[in-house]
């Protein structure tokens, strides 16, 4: 790494100088001390960040403010605080860090929903994806959803110990029949490999500040052959893989759109719409990113979230026995529960919100970036800075949850329930998740289902509670025993799966 600073060392101290002697904000946030120049380069986290964000929340208050060079970074361990900056001042912060060149810019996920910029173009993208997303095109696809939950069930019958695999196997698959009708897989292409694979990419090159391009831009410029630029030929590889994934799934449905022999989904529907326009170059690429968008958005963070249901169940048997006896009592045995179910539910509602907060999805969320000054309460946020939702942070705060690493879901029932995590959990201003609706849909549906048939059990010890690092946090792998509830809930899911 040192040999790639000494050529930019004299412009980094030259900017700094300059930055400093050009603005300073009015009235900054508490925050920990950094050093000259670098700010508090070297006190950054380099795995599960969150905790030492909720640290310095603690310390100093729910607004941080760091320095790394010559970029503010603002960290926001408030749900409070995350509305009154993002909700209230939604337009002024849209945008994404120009900081995280390598997994927008060298990559190329700028062009996808999540890293797009502010722009026409992103706002193109949320159009195309409320119109597919809202909450009635979300239950038209439940039915798609519930099949995909039974998959799971009669998977789970087979071989209970492979859960991880057969989680990660339904879920793909279903998103990817939601998006483009039916499986983009050939002897060369299996689309669900692939896109795991970018993902697992993804994760690492959107942590925030992990690569040092990401605090000296100009690194950027280097030729591919120069030594130390492992990241610029890795970023390379990494972009032209991303884009074979993006475009094969794509070019295959409009392909099967012009022959008329397309399965309704995702993609059909914008072709259909945009049949209009004879598919303009933008329109062409705005379908493609956001199908590639909805697949990362919808797999992972649903994956990492059922993981998360079978660690919990693991642990707490009475809570799983008091959500199967709320699906007994309100809906008998004699048949599976669906979405139409949910208003009869609230128990397994509350675990659906419990799932979400007790070990975030997302606990950065993605990080904002201001476009004109903000003023909160007394501090002024400057255009350019970073704004850091420690979602984490947010879920675990003492004062908002009591008790907040026990995993309670009548925290959210009865005449005062505590803080709702979907307004966290899925974002803040214009940069909400827009595919909110189908993953809480599919989380319910999940979790109904399994606690319906299955008994969930400890195989041996009870499992530790270890979430891995990334943009998307899911439980480490741990050991539970899966089995039927009794012999007609198996016969239950054998029906069902028929």
């Amino acid at each position: 790494m040192l040999d790639l600073l000494v050529p930019v060392v004299l412009a980094v101290f030259s900017s700094c100088a300059l930055y400093y002697l050009a603005y300073c904000p009015r009235v900054r946030p508490p925050g920990p001390r950094g050093l000259p120049i670098v700010g508090n380069a070297f006190q950054m986290p380099r795995g599960h960040e969150w905790l030492r964000y909720a640290q310095w929340g603690a310390q100093y208050g729910p607004l941080v403010y760091l320095r790394l060079f010559t970029q503010d970074v603002y960290v926001v361990n408030s749900p409070h605080v995350a509305s009154e900056i993002l909700d209230k001042h939604s337009s002024k912060s849209a945008d994404r860090p120009r900081a995280q060149l390598m997994v927008g810019e060298l990559i190329g996920w700028n062009k996808g929903v999540a890293f797009a910029p502010a722009s026409p173009r992103h706002r193109e993208y949320r159009k195309l994806l409320s119109t597919s997303l809202n909450t009635n095109a979300a239950r038209r696809l439940s039915p798609l959803q519930q099949s995909s939950a039974l998959d799971l069930l009669k998977a789970l019958l087979d071989s209970p110990h492979e859960l991880r695999d057969h989680i990660r196997s339904s879920i793909g698959n279903n998103t990817v029949n939601i998006v483009f009708g039916e499986q983009i897989s050939t002897p060369d292409f299996d689309y669900i490999a692939l896109a795991d694979d970018a993902h697992y990419k993804f994760a690492l090159a959107a942590t925030p500040y992990r690569y040092a391009v990401d605090f000296f831009p100009m690194l950027k410029y280097l030729p591919y052959w120069f030594p130390g630029a492992t990241f610029k030929r890795q970023a390379r590889q990494w972009k032209a893989e991303l884009e074979h994934l993006v475009s094969t799934p794509y070019n295959t449905v409009k392909e099967r759109v012009a022959r008329g022999v397309a399965s309704p989904s995702y993609v059909t529907n914008c072709i259909g719409d945009a049949s209009a326009d004879k598919l303009a170059i933008a329109k062409d690429q705005a379908i493609m990113w956001t199908a590639a968008s909805l697949y990362t958005g919808g797999s992972d963070t649903t994956i990492a979230g059922i993981l998360s249901f079978f660690l919990a169940m693991t642990l707490y048997p009475d809570i799983q026995r008091k959500g199967r006896e709320e699906i007994h009592s309100k809906i008998s045995t004699e048949r599976l529960p669906t979405l139409d179910d949910k208003p009869s539910l609230p128990y397994i509602d509350a675990m659906v919100k419990e799932v979400l907060r007790w070990n975030s999805i997302a606990p950065l969320g993605l990080a904002h970036r201001t476009t004109d000054t903000i003023i909160y309460k007394d501090y002024e946020i400057p255009p350019g800075s970073t704004i850091i939702t420690n979602v984490w942070g947010m879920m675990h705060d003492e004062s908002v949850y009591k008790d907040p690493f026990t995993f309670k879901p009548e925290r959210f029932l009865g005449p005062t329930p505590e803080h709702d995590p979907t307004t966290v959990a899925f974002g803040f201003g214009r940069r909400v998740c827009p595919g909110s609706h189908l993953a809480l849909q599919s989380l319910f549906i999940n979790i109904a289902l399994v606690l319906a048939t299955m008994v969930i059990e400890p195989d041996g010890e009870k499992p530790d509670v270890k979430y891995t690092s990334g943009v998307i946090s899911q439980p480490e792998p741990f050991k539970c025993r899966i089995r039927p509830y009794s012999e007609a809930a198996k016969e239950l899911i054998l029906r069902g799966s028929e």
